[in-house]
């Protein structure tokens, strides 16, 4: 749970720079007279968009896990802790995808970018 929370952190200041770069499509046409700016537009959107799904995935799963057993058995508790270990799974290859993309998208435009992966935190993309 820790380490996605990292990669929503990630994902949402991917994002960001993905708003930036949209918005900067103009000026790099000028310094690149051969970019398709409306191919760019269309990844740009894409990307975010999988970055978005990425987010809206933890946040759904944070309001709908229920922490506390309450009056389920022992074998309940652990088929529910094991599902919701499954879900958990899921949503880390969801940020993982949505990260290596926008990353290596960012790095295309700034080789200076430093991929989520490159963080710090210990997690394996």
């Amino acid at each position: 749970h820790d380490e996605l929370m990292i990669d929503t952190e990630s994902a949402m200041r991917n994002k960001m720079k993905l708003d930036t770069l949209l918005g900067s499509l103009a000026d790099l046409k000028k310094s690149q007279p051969a970019l398709d700016t409306a191919m760019e537009r269309q990844n740009i959107v894409s990307i975010q968009a999988l970055l978005e799904q990425a987010d809206e995935s933890m946040m759904d799963w944070m309001q709908d896990f229920e922490a506390e057993i309450g009056k389920k058995s022992n074998d309940e508790a652990v088929a529910y802790f094991n599902s919701e270990m499954n879900k958990l799974k899921t949503m880390d290859s969801l940020f993982k995808k949505a990260l290596g993309e926008s990353d290596a998208y960012l790095k295309k435009f700034n080789p200076n970018h430093k991929p989520a992966s490159h963080e710090g935190h210990g997690h394996a993309h």
